[in-house]
Order: C-alpha cells, then sequence, then structure tokens
C-alpha cells in the first residue's frame, strides 16, 4: 500500500548563518593544496593583476586596497550595464582618483558589455525582462536567507551564471595582456563576508569551486580566483571595515554606487542600499551617501504604509468575511455538501517539485509553502483538470492510492484543503 499523507509546512526554509558550505570549502582548498601547495596566495608585489569592478563600495576599496596596502598592478574590468549607468560614472570618477594618487600602478579600466543570456532569462519569453525564477519555487526555497542581525528574511538571487561569466571575461581580458607580455594568474572579485549571509554566489565555497573548475580546464593550477574572504591568509575585510579605512584614509567612499536599481542616484530602499546604510551604522560612521529615499524618510512612508494596507486588509475581511465564514462552517461539515464544494487554482500559483519536496508561491502575495508529494499531486491535478469538485478529486486519490480507507482520505483532503484555502493557494465556492 503507498503511504499516504497530506502536510505543508509554513516554517522558514532557511535558516544558516550564511551560503557556506564548510565541507566541500574545505574539499576544494585541499584540492588546491595538493596541486600547487596552497588554497590562496597573495600575489607578490608590483605583479599584475585583474580586478572586476562594479563601482560599488565594496569593489572600488577592494581596488583602492590592491593599490595602496598590496601594491599591484592593478587591470580593472567593468562590465557594462548601460553606457550611462551610474556604476560607470563611479568607475570613470574613482579611474582618475586612482591614476593621479597611484600612477606607479594605476592602469585604465576596461569597459566590456556583456554578450550571454543569462541562465535565468527566458528565451522563449516576449517578455525580455521575465525570469524564470518566478516559475520556480524550488529555486526560491534554495534561495531563502534570514538576515540574523536584523531579523529579515527575504531572497536574493542572481543570474546563477553571471560570477562565472564575469569570470570568463576577465580570462578574456587576461589573453589580451599577454599579448603585451603580461603573465597575469590573478583575478579579484569584489565580494565581502557579509554578502555570503546573503548571496549563494558571494560564497568562498563558490568561489573555490570556480578556481579548481578555471584550473582543470585550462590544465594551469596558478590560477588564482579570490576576493577579501580570505581569513586564514590575513586578506579579509567586512564591509565595516573598509568603511572605517576609507574614513581614516580620507576616502570618498560616498561616491561609490552600490545600488541595485538602475537609477542615476541611489533608491535607498533596495538590497544594496539597505546593506550599504547597515554597514555604515555597524562602523558607527556618518553615511554622506545620497539617498532619493533616506533612512528617515523611508521610516515614516513604512508606517505609512502599514496604516494603508490596515486598512483595506480590514474592510476586505468585513466585505468577504462573512461568504468565508459560511464556507468554512460548511466546509467543516461532513454530509454531501462538503463534496460537492468546488476547488479551483488561483492563476498566480506556481508549483513546483524537486528533490521529494514540493513548493507552492503565491506570486501576487508572495507567500511560500512547503508540500509533500501528495499535496503536489493534488495541486498539479487541480491546475490540469480546472474547477473540480471535491467529490471528483476524491475519486481520483482514491484512484491513486488503492487501499487506503475512503473516510481518512476525505478527512486528511479537507485538513490540506482548509490550510490551502485560508493562505489563498486555492479557491473554494459553494457549488450548486
Amino acid at each position: 500500500m503507498r503511504k499516504f499523507s497530506l502536510s505543508s509546512d509554513h516554517e522558514p526554509l532557511f535558516e544558516k548563518e550564511n551560503f557556506e558550505d564548510p565541507l566541500v570549502l574545505k574539499n576544494l582548498t585541499r584540492i588546491l593544496k595538493i596541486k600547487r601547495g596552497f588554497g590562496f596566495r597573495m600575489p607578490p608585489k608590483n605583479s599584475p593583476v585583474i580586478l572586476v569592478v562594479s563601482g560599488g563600495l565594496d569593489s572600488t576599496m577592494l581596488w583602492y586596497l590592491l593599490l595602496k596596502k598590496y601594491h599591484l598592478q592593478v587591470y580593472p574590468l567593468h562590465i557594462l550595464i548601460s553606457s550611462f549607468s551610474a556604476q560607470k560614472r563611479s568607475v570613470i570618477f574613482f579611474s582618475n582618483f586612482f591614476k593621479k594618487k597611484f600612477p606607479d600602478y594605476y592602469h585604465p579600466p576596461q569597459f566590456i558589455k556583456p554578450h550571454f543570456h543569462f541562465a535565468l532569462s527566458n528565451p522563449l519569453s516576449k517578455n525580455k525582462r521575465q525570469n524564470t525564477i518566478i516559475d520556480r519555487p524550488s529555486l526560491i526555497a534554495k534561495n531563502i536567507y534570514t538576515y540574523k542581525k536584523t531579523g529579515y528574511r527575504g531572497i536574493i538571487m542572481h543570474d546563477s551564471t553571471r560570477l562565472a561569466y564575469f569570470l570568463l571575461a576577465a580570462y578574456e581580458h587576461a589573453q589580451g595582456l599577454a599579448n603585451q607580455k603580461l603573465s597575469v594568474k590573478t583575478i579579484f572579485i569584489g565580494i565581502v563576508p557579509d554578502d555570503a549571509q546573503t548571496t549563494r554566489e558571494s560564497s568562498l565555497t563558490v568561489l573555490r569551486s570556480l578556481n579548481v573548475f578555471f584550473c582543470s580546464m585550462l590544465s594551469d593550477w596558478q590560477w588564482q580566483i579570490s576576493a577579501p574572504l580570505e581569513k586564514n591568509s590575513g586578506f579579509f575585510f567586512p564591509k565595516k571595515d573598509l568603511i572605517r579605512i576609507a574614513k581614516k584614509d580620507h576616502f570618498p567612499i560616498e561616491k561609490t554606487f552600490s545600488c541595485n536599481n538602475q537609477l542615476l542616484w541611489s533608491c535607498g530602499i533596495c538590497k544594496g542600499c539597505l546593506g550599504r546604510q547597515m554597514a555604515f551604522g555597524q562602523a558607527r560612521i556618518k553615511d554622506k551617501s545620497y539617498y532619493l529615499i533616506s533612512p528617515f524618510l523611508r521610516k515614516h512612508l513604512k508606517k505609512i504604509y502599514e496604516v494603508v494596507a490596515d486598512f483595506f486588509r480590514t474592510n476586505s475581511n468585513q466585505s468577504h468575511g462573512s461568504d468565508q465564514k459560511e464556507i468554512l462552517i460548511k466546509f467543516k461539515e461532513t454530509n454531501s455538501d462538503f463534496y460537492q464544494f468546488i476547488v479551483s487554482l488561483p492563476k498566480t500559483i506556481k508549483i513546483d517539485f524537486e528533490n521529494k519536496s514540493g513548493y507552492v508561491l503565491n506570486s501576487e502575495t508572495g507567500l511560500l509553502t512547503k508540500i509533500n508529494q501528495t499535496g503536489y499531486f493534488i495541486l498539479i491535478l487541480l491546475q490540469n483538470k480546472g474547477p473540480i469538485t471535491i467529490y471528483q478529486l476524491l475519486k481520483e486519490l482514491t484512484k491513486q492510492y488503492q487501499g487506503v480507507e475512503k473516510t481518512r482520505l476525505s478527512h486528511d483532503l479537507y485538513l490540506f484543503l482548509k490550510k490551502m484555502f485560508k493562505e489563498g493557494f486555492v479557491f473554494i465556492n459553494k457549488g450548486s
């Protein structure tokens, strides 16, 4: 007899300190040590290196440190988002700044346009901005994070091939420099330890894996791909430490651009802006950056939003509360009326099942919950057959789970549908 159960899980789907994988990291570092004798080693002074620079706080400060502290010949590479972007404006500003301050180590940045469709883009969609992650709740579940310092929960997932593409572009740049008799074997990325708390691609584990991949592919184990995440080597700089260095050295850090939105000025409300503001708070240094929405204004706008949202929520509950209450009361009854209810899926529902776990997402409300294989089967059935009565649904379950008592199927189905109904994952109508 096939095992039958119905459940949904509203517990946090991801509760880790960060996205690092200590076991994988340890073994990847071990591979590098076996092949070349070290995991990471800062290149000797005056060595040529490539830095992928975005114009943000992290990569710009890394540019500064590689010049000032480590005395390296830095060849910056900037991936253009737009010819008129604020990121490009930041890179140009600091290029001129470093040219005057570090003439012995400065080299002008190389600007390139990406010529690759990232894996999360949907090439078949007429909407070029559509992202397939919206249709894949399991991808969302894998990238949910809880920021321990604030209790904030969210999802951050960059294009999954983005970092690999940046490194390939840096490798191409290195081949161009080889034509000038320059041997570049080290590529730096502007990632800091804070980033691994919210993004998997920003972990040392991922950088190590890319390092092993590059060395294996090129059959050259002297290639290094790294960022200021190397605690064992002393090359370790959290964002707050970079801010303190900038303050101490009178570095114009306010000219860097950390905003995730493609605006001419920082918005003040995106993940990049909020993370920047938080780091300044941790460093106990005043943030001189200009934001379209200041922290003070954001605080008051949030209060206004909560009041307005509460008003509409209350009125919505009053207008629909009686119908919903009537449905739930009748839904509890185990007479024939129960089986005549019609169940359907809202158009906003996305369903996914992967590695013995199912996920259902309401793209309108943003609610994501975990379901088992039986729950997945029911929701897919509703999706494929359209609105059907509970009687028809129970009939399909009886075929699927032969040997299970009908009363148990009915009871478990009621509990599952009730929960899905309350969370807005299914519609239930009274029927005829």
